[in-house]
């Protein structure tokens, strides 16, 4: 009975851990999709940015190596940011 007891424990565990997987991997589709629509937004409004194109420009190559870096499952590279982030 112990030991039912032990492998019914270990079946939860793994039941878990693979729901905890299951969530992580929404979570980081959701956080692509995000950043993807984030920088059809700035490549849209760059036109009318004139004064503001190398700004945008900058954020779009950062939301874009964040973009990169999680699809191949690493960490993005700080890029210099000299402007604050865009308000929503």
């Amino acid at each position: 009975l112990e030991a039912e007891m032990e492998q019914a424990d270990k079946q939860i565990e793994v039941l878990e851990a693979e729901q905890r997987f299951q969530d992580l991997r929404s979570s980081t589709e959701d956080l692509a999709r995000s950043l993807a629509e984030q920088i059809d937004s700035l490549r849209e409004a760059l036109p009318d940015a004139a004064t503001q194109k190398a700004d945008v420009e900058r954020e779009i190559q950062r939301l874009q190596a964040a973009l990169d870096a999680l699809r191949a499952g690493g960490t993005p590279k700080a890029l210099p940011r000299k402007t604050p982030p865009p308000q929503p």
